[in-house]
């Protein structure tokens, strides 16, 4: 605007001058030449003036674009919270502040859904813990009542010893009210001044099967625990002297059923098991001359 006011205060100059040289005498070569520079220079203010304005509307046009691609510097307390709450930047016509608080409710939001998620996984295990407990309590109360028993037939053995019956030749305790491993019954026999059932022959075996009940097996004092298919006696510690197998019998597997016993529902005829399963089991009250002439 400075320069348009200059340029026209010059051509107001201009005019008045060339108004007077009107009445200046006609072909006097100093005016002639004076208003011939003066037209250029007012020719070259007229041009100059254009371009200057051009160049001032490029800069204003230049100085539009610039403010348009200018962003408010970001704070250093901005720049951290775009660090650490690892998010990308939202709009600009959202507040600092606004921002912080989105970030906020999104993180009191995740840190619930933790807390449910935790929550449920202490019921689990909480549940878990329990049904530990009661089978833990469960094998106590099973330990003690195997102990009580194991007490009462000490303290009675002499009543148990009335409960022998005499079957063919011999005298049996047949225990049909509780089942044990074979070791159990193996020392069981023994606190009764007794030893496992030791079958010699075949009119034994079928004098024994009449009285027993037909939905129990019961142990007998076969085994081959020391060597596999050695079946020998635990009385005698010899060789059994009479195996009466069910059908595809004996089938263990190298040490893993290596005690035998009388068969439920397969007419109380020999298996080999596993010497931990529970089974009924019957004792032989001791007669030590029925043994003394046994050979291998």
């Amino acid at each position: 605007m400075k320069y348009i006011v200059i340029l026209f205060v010059f051509g107001v100059l201009c005019q008045n001058i060339l108004a007077r040289g009107i009445y200046l005498p006609q072909g006097n070569t100093v005016l002639d030449d004076f208003e011939r520079r003066l037209v250029r220079l007012e020719s070259r203010q007229f041009s100059d003036s254009e371009n200057l304005e051009h160049r001032m509307l490029q800069l204003e046009m230049q100085l539009g674009d610039q403010k348009g691609e200018e962003k408010p510097e970001i704070s250093q307390i901005e720049r951290n919270y775009y660090e650490i709450s690892k998010v990308e930047k939202h709009d600009e016509e959202m507040t600092f502040l606004q921002r912080l608080e989105k970030v906020e409710k999104n993180w009191e939001k995740d840190l619930k859904e933790k807390l449910t998620e935790f929550s449920s996984k202490y019921e689990n295990l909480s549940e878990r813990l329990l049904d530990i407990e009661e089978h833990i309590e469960k094998q106590n109360d099973h330990q003690n009542n195997q102990d009580t028993e194991s007490t009462s037939v000490e303290e009675n053995s002499n009543s148990e010893e009335n409960k022998f019956q005499t079957i063919g030749s011999k005298s049996y305790y047949i225990e049909d009210s509780r089942t044990v491993t074979w070791t159990t019954a193996v020392m069981k026999c023994r606190d009764m001044n007794a030893h496992l059932v030791s079958l010699q022959n075949e009119d034994e075996w079928n004098a024994l099967r009449e009285n027993l009940n037909q939905e129990h097996s019961y142990w007998t004092d076969i085994n081959d625990r020391a060597e596999e298919n050695e079946f020998v006696s635990e009385t005698t510690d010899r060789r059994a002297p009479f195996l009466q197998w069910d059908e595809n019998e004996p089938n263990s597997s190298p040490g893993a059923e290596d005690c035998v016993e009388l068969r439920s529902d397969h007419d109380f005829r020999m298996n080999d098991v596993y010497c931990l399963e529970f089974k009924y089991f019957i004792c032989e009250k001791r007669n030590n001359d029925n043994y003394e002439t046994t050979e291998e």
